[in-house]
């Protein structure tokens, strides 16, 4: 396998959840990871040597996000194969998407070129319009438009509290109407940024990859 990073894939791992609800697969490419489909059932993975690794009670994204970085920080490049927006703030130089729906390479300069935001303004994004299939409430009647263009404007946001007054003035529709969601919702969007915040932070110990 070969793609817009210009390497093959060397390596696999698989990071599954120990929730008792689903196992998640992650395989680590270029040194680095995919996260692929749900798997119900782990072990005959494990019987053809693929490598797996799980922390009770840690959702996978937080071990994937964390595996990625600690990866990246490493010097290697890594390739998450995802379908889940939460993913895309996880993208940087070093660490793109692979969408399994069209095989397309999710780099930052296409997350701009789509969205108008940088990859890590899409914890913002999702604060602000929700993710239903993540449980993420977002702001009731903030949509991804609007939610993109009070980003374009403000970055991020906090940025878009710290300005509340200027949403009623902005040049969007119902900006006044917005601007109330905003300030009646405020909890919920700091809510659900810490709820769309994948965690790059959660202990794994492992400082080379070996060989699969």
């Amino acid at each position: 396998m070969r793609g817009e990073l210009g390497k093959t894939l060397t390596k696999i791992w698989i990071i599954a959840e120990q929730m008792g609800v689903e196992e998640k697969i992650i395989i680590p490419i270029f040194k680095g990871i995919q996260e692929t489909h749900t798997l119900k059932n782990i072990d005959n993975i494990k019987k053809i040597g693929i490598k797996t690794l799980s922390i009770p009670g840690i959702e996978a994204d937080d071990i994937i996000g964390s595996f990625a970085h600690k990866v990246e920080k490493s010097g290697e490049q890594v390739l998450i194969v995802s379908h889940d927006k939460d993913m895309i703030q996880l993208v940087t130089n070093n660490i793109n998407i692979l969408n399994i729906s069209n095989n397309e390479i999710i780099t930052p300069k296409k997350i701009q070129e789509k969205y108008g935001i940088y990859p890590q303004e899409f914890i913002d994004l999702l604060a602000l319009m929700g993710d239903k299939s993540d449980n993420i409430p977002g702001v009731p009647k903030i949509g991804i438009k609007t939610a993109l263009f009070l980003l374009q404007k403000f970055s991020n946001i906090q940025n878009i509290y710290n300005n509340l007054e200027k949403v009623q003035l902005l040049s969007l529709r119902n900006a006044k109407n917005v601007s109330n969601q905003l300030k009646t919702y405020k909890n919920i969007a700091f809510l659900s940024y810490k709820l769309a915040q994948i965690k790059l932070d959660i202990p794994i110990y492992i400082f080379s990859i070996p060989n699969a």
